[in-house]
């Protein structure tokens, strides 16, 4: 085994429940959201908000959400990602091929 590619990673993407895939997906929609209200991507004059505690509050979720998506999506494909801490096994394939 190697290292996965893009269409390993969706194809353990599809093997998800679809509820699990909502989840995530809702997720990554609010952290770009919240990104867009944080405004560190736009000159301060195109900012959504302009209240800087608003900016900050939102900069705040937009760090919770990638948190988040971590913890859940880490939690969701063990096969991808490791089980609770451990290498997954593709990675000790890969050691075990190089070594």
């Amino acid at each position: 085994m190697t290292v996965p590619t893009l269409d390993d990673v969706r194809a353990a993407w599809m093997r998800l429940p679809a509820e699990k895939r909502d989840e995530i997906g809702l997720l990554a929609v609010d952290l770009v959201f919240q990104g867009f209200l944080y405004g560190d991507l736009v000159p301060e004059e195109d900012q959504a908000l302009s209240d800087h505690d608003a900016r900050d509050l939102a900069g705040d979720r937009e760090n919770d959400r990638l948190n988040e998506i971590h913890r859940t999506v880490t939690a969701a494909l063990p096969d991808l990602l490791g089980p609770n801490g451990a290498h997954p096994a593709w990675v000790e394939c890969t050691l075990k091929a190089v070594g």
